[in-house]
């Protein structure tokens, strides 16, 4: 699963940022919410 590349939240262990193709805000920053709001709920 890693290796399809996706995003990783900042605060990610930086084994997974490796794999990451984009880092988006931490989880205490709703890093996730914000990525769905600007990127699929447009």
């Amino acid at each position: 699963m890693l290796n399809q590349g996706g995003y990783a939240v900042s605060n990610a262990h930086e084994d997974l940022e490796k794999y990451a193709s984009a880092i988006i805000l931490s989880n205490d920053e709703d890093g996730v919410v914000r990525w769905l709001k600007e990127n699929y709920y447009k």
